[in-house]
Formats: C-alpha cells, structure tokens, sequence
C-alpha cells in the first residue's frame, strides 16, 4: 500500500465516522491522518480518541498531507479555499463531503 497523509478540514460527525473507519479498516496509521477544526474543543476530543494530528491552521494542514477531505458546512466552503488556495495544492487531491 502507497504511504500517503490524508487531511480533514473539519472534524465534525461525519468526519469522525471518515477517521474511525480509516483507523479501524487500518488503512492509514493515526500518524498520517491530519485534523484542522475551528473549535478547539473538538480537535482536543479527536486528538485523544484516535492519536491523530492537530495542524494550527488550514495551510498547514494543506501542507503536511497528500490528500485533504473537506468537512465542513457549506456556507463556509468558499472562505476555506480561498484560504488554501495556492502552489502548496501542486500534485494534492481535494476530496469534498460538504452536503
């Protein structure tokens, strides 16, 4: 299997579900699973139940993974890519969950 790093922007239900299946299928080890969220609260709660990665930010995120899920409420899609967007995305895939 390809070693890969696979980013949430957004850790809310449905990315919890994503996390949880990724960890127990054994795809990916926690090490290689990245979190950004807004609320703090929540990252500390994911970072405790799976051993996963917490960036300070979405470009950060952007820059550690191969691969960023998009998990976040549809009315905040579009300040999220702007903040994103740029050379970092260079041989990156972006997967969206946003309903």
């Amino acid at each position: 299997m390809e070693h890969r790093k696979i980013g949430f922007i957004g850790g809310g239900v449905m990315a919890e579900v994503i996390i949880k299946g990724i960890i127990e299928k054994k795809l990916i080890t926690p090490a290689d699973i990245w979190l950004y969220d807004i609320d703090t609260l929540r990252t500390n709660y994911l970072k405790q139940q799976y051993k996963i990665n917490i960036a300070i930010g979405n470009q950060e995120l952007v820059q550690e993974v191969e691969m960023v899920i998009l998990a976040v409420k549809p009315q905040v899609v579009a300040k999220v890519l702007q903040e994103i967007s740029g050379e970092a995305w260079i041989g990156k895939q972006l997967t969206s969950i946003v309903a």
